[in-house]
This record gives structure tokens, sequence and C-alpha cells, in this order.
């Protein structure tokens, strides 16, 4: 423990010593640049004299190597946007940037064309609104880019230990946090921890995701349509299935059937797993149950005995050694 930081009331420290302290507690994030609070760097557009205003906040800036700028600023700060052009539209980047002298607010005029795109963002930088500005006009719009899109590497803290982002589906490379490490993804509204295999691991569920109804054949070859909407979603624990298909004639299928399709972002089990469903038969009130399955294509397949008309499914297939590959 000899070369960690500690703090004592009364004493000054310099620095190295918070750098140190920065990156004992932040840990490797994978070069991420962290944000304090939702609220930081907020913007607000002002057509009239045309500038951006953006807000005081807090942070902590990637330095490159594996360090990071405890940053604050605490005045209000202003950058002008450049007149449009008259031939096509434009998104200029407004951000904060670690300089020699200290943080600064910047605007990165964009390059007008048919479908414009933000300048990259700095080294040593946090982006903070993109700034689209139409062809031959004298308005302007601000959109907050803290930690959303191509900036998802940009986390925002609430609180001890824990990292959050809109990860839109890309979750961070887990080498890069502690064993135990917490990131949270705002938009799926799931938390992911670092296991000591060097993995993710969430028991939260993960969106739901509509399946594609397939149309499927009875046994004696009549052709049966498969209408409804039937939902996947997953963790890190299990697959869960929901929803209602109906099939149409009502009829008794004698075989095994492949009723939907899972979408492509759902992962797929390594072996077959299995549960069982509640059905109708016919336009009776009677009710059974029938066998349905995940398969390792992606495919939900169903059988039962009977006549059916409507599959009720609520079900829960679990990640196991046996069929999961997460």
């Amino acid at each position: 423990m000899a070369n960690y930081t500690y703090f004592q009331e009364g004493s000054t420290y310099g620095e190295e010593d918070l750098t140190r302290f920065n990156k004992l507690w932040l840990g490797d994030s994978s070069g991420a640049h962290l944000i304090t609070s939702g609220g930081g760097f907020s913007i607000s557009s002002n057509t009239d004299d045309r500038t951006v205003k953006v807000n005081p906040g807090k942070a902590f800036i990637y330095d490159g190597v594996g360090g990071y700028y405890a940053v604050e600023t605490t005045a209000t700060s202003y950058v002008d946007v450049a007149t449009a052009s008259t031939a096509n539209p434009r998104r200029d980047l407004v951000y904060l940037q670690m300089t020699s002298t200290g943080p600064e607010i910047k605007i990165a005029t964009g390059t007008p064309a048919a479908s414009p795109t933000a300048p990259a963002r700095p080294a040593k930088s946090i982006a903070l609104c993109w700034v689209d500005v139409p062809k031959n006009s004298l308005t302007f719009t601000g959109t907050p880019t803290r930690y959303t899109g191509q900036y998802r590497d940009q986390m925002l803290i609430p609180g001890p230990g824990v990292f959050a982002v809109d990860w839109a589906g890309e979750l961070p490379d887990a080498s890069g946090f502690r064993h135990g490490a917490t990131v949270y993804c705002m938009s799926n509204n799931q938390r992911w921890t670092r296991t000591a295999a060097g993995k993710r691991h969430t028991t939260d569920p993960g969106p739901w995701f509509k399946c594609t109804p397939q149309n499927v054949a009875a046994k004696d070859g009549t052709n049966i349509t498969v209408t409804g909407d039937l939902y996947i979603r997953e963790s890190s624990t299990e697959w869960e299935l929901s929803g209602q298909l109906s099939l149409s004639p009502s009829k008794d299928l004698e075989t095994l059937v492949l009723l939907a399709r899972v979408p492509d972002q759902v992962s797929r089990p390594t072996q077959n797993t299995y549960g069982a469903s509640g059905q109708t038969y016919g336009s009776t009130s009677a009710g059974g149950t029938g066998r349905i399955a995940l398969m390792t294509s992606g495919q939900i397949e169903y059988g039962s005995d009977g006549v059916i008309a409507n599959l009720y499914c609520n079900e829960q297939f679990s990640k196991s050694p046996w069929n999961t590959n997460s």
C-alpha cells in the first residue's frame, strides 16, 4: 500500500497526488471521459446573436496515456456559430478541451454537405453538443451529445463506483475495468458487472425485441397463416418470451413447426432449450399446453396435441452451462 494517496485534514496536495488518487478510484476505463453529473455542461442556443451557451460542469478528461485531468468550469461560456452555407447544411461540434492553459469551451465548424457530419472530437476533449445549421438560414439547433451516440465512451458518474452511459447496445471492453466494476446502460436500463473471468454479467433483462412470425404447414399439407405479436428479451441468466400468436385455420398440426424467428440482436443457445406454453383449441375456450423451444438457429419451435387456434406465451428459458453461449 506504499504509494497510495490518502488525504488528511489541514494538508495540501499537489497535482501528482491528485492524479494518482483519481487514477486509483477511477481505474482504467478504456480511455473514457467521465462526466460527474447529467446536468453538467447543459447547453442552450441563441439564434439572435448566433451563440451557444454552455453552463458549468465537472469532468475527468482522459489524457491519452492512462490518466485523467480533473476539470471544472465555474463560469458560463459562449461560442459563436459561423454563418450558414448557401449551398448545403452543416453540423458543428461544441466541445470542452483541456489545453496547456486549462479547460476551454470551443466550437469546431463542420463542412457543409448534403448529409453533414460533425468534425472529429479533438484529443483531450469531451463532445458537448452538435449544432445543426440549415443551409441559407439564420437559425440553428443544438443537440446535447455528452454521453450518447458516437460519443458512448463519455460516461456519466451517477454515484461511487458506477459508470453510466447510453451504450446503444455496444458495451465497452470488460478488460478495461476492475473486477466488480459496474456500468449502467441508460437506454436499456441494465447494470453490467465485470466478473473475475473478465466478462460482462447482468441479471437485468434487456429491451424487448419483436420476433417475426412465420407461416407453417400442418402434417397433412394444409398451409397455416401465423399472425400476432411475440417478443423476446434476455439477460446473462435467461431468455424471456412473451406474447400471442394466432394460427389460421386452426388445426391439429400433428408435427413440430417453426412459428417465428428471433431478431439478430438476441443471442442463440448452444443447445435447443425447451419449455411449455398455453394454447386454445379451435374456436372454443378449452385450453391446453404445448411444447415450445428456442432453437440454436434462432427459430421458435412449437408442437402440440390437438387443434390449436392461439398460442399464449410467457416463458423463461434458463441460460446454463448446457445451453448458453454467453
